[in-house]
């Protein structure tokens, strides 16, 4: 009988004791709801950590646990501090230090009681990056493709923004942190600019294009720049022509920059010089003269046909 109680009772125990633990979302007082929810930041546990928001999200997909986890092992929140004699009473304002990442972070959480628990207002932050959709290019974040409304919903954490599909162009700065969900990153240092492999394809490409200039058997060679008015079409035999390099920058190392109006568009400044020479169609003159250029443009709306002319406007 005595083996009896005992096996019995050890059954209730174990009916009993999981539903005594504390649930994911309660906390006794605001600190301890902080502190749970830094914990399950720090350990990838999105549903966890949203289970202490009393905000609701409207698109997950910057809050699962897979995304989170994968940021953490990348730049970790560790080192956190979260004094016990803070407010107990609703809304509590609970300050905590800790780091993220590289960054020492000094944050504050916004704490009320909802239905005997205490929730954070928001333990998430929602992001509007829609003002970079000017740059018109695609863009992911954590390589996660960004919609076309740039609005997203995330949690603390670090961020990089890349330009999806987009070889020519690099973005300026394209990290930053959030530190905790009522801090908004700022986005002042992020510009875009040409990637190394972008200036290599305009930089061939405008070699190219100068060659093809100087093999023309024309006065004015389309998008060239440099052209000849001293002869009327027509009075001169276009088989004469040849056009002849006096100097020119190296376009292999060419400084070039984005357009300010376009981000498929590269300009850049040369000092080229080219020599004409050709002979009238009866025969009896000559026709020399000097033609300079001094800018390049570049449209690489086609990277794999990149678009050179020169000129001087």
């Amino acid at each position: 009988l005595i083996v009896a109680v005992i096996i019995a009772a050890a059954g209730m125990a174990a009916y009993f004791i999981p539903r005594l633990r504390v649930e994911p979302g309660t906390a006794s007082n605001p600190t301890a709801a902080v502190r749970a929810y830094l914990a399950a930041l720090a350990s990838g546990d999105a549903d966890t950590a949203l289970s202490y928001s009393a905000a609701r999200p409207t698109d997950t997909t910057y809050l699962t646990s897979d995304f989170l986890t994968q940021m953490m092992a990348v730049h970790p929140i560790a080192n956190v501090i979260i004094p016990d004699d803070q407010p107990t009473q609703s809304p509590a304002t609970i300050h905590a230090t800790y780091v993220l990442g590289e960054t020492n972070v000094e944050a504050h959480f916004t704490v009320q009681q909802h239905d005997r628990k205490w929730l954070l207002d928001g333990g998430y932050l929602t992001l509007d990056l829609s003002s970079l959709n000017g740059w018109g290019q695609p863009l992911t974040l954590n390589g996660v493709d960004l919609g076309e409304s740039g609005k997203v919903q995330v949690f603390p954490g670090v961020y990089t923004l890349t330009l999806k599909d987009t070889p020519m162009i690099n973005i300026v700065n394209p990290a930053f942190t959030i530190a905790y969900p009522e801090a908004n990153p700022t986005f002042d240092q992020m510009s875009l600019t040409l990637s190394e492999d972008g200036l290599s394809r305009i930089r061939a490409a405008a070699d190219q294009k100068l060659n093809n200039c100087l093999a023309s058997r024309e006065l004015q060679p389309a998008g060239c720049g440099f052209g000849f008015a001293g002869a009327e079409t027509g009075t001169v035999d276009p088989a004469t022509i040849t056009w002849t390099l006096r100097e020119s920058s190296d376009l292999s190392t060419v400084p070039l920059a984005l357009d300010g109006s376009s981000t498929s568009i590269a300009l850049g400044e040369v000092s080229i010089t080219a020599s004409i020479h050709a002979v009238s169609t009866d025969g009896r003159h000559n026709y020399t003269g000097d033609s300079a250029v001094t800018k390049l443009r570049a449209d690489f709306t086609d990277p794999d046909n990149i678009q050179v002319s020169f000129g001087n406007g």
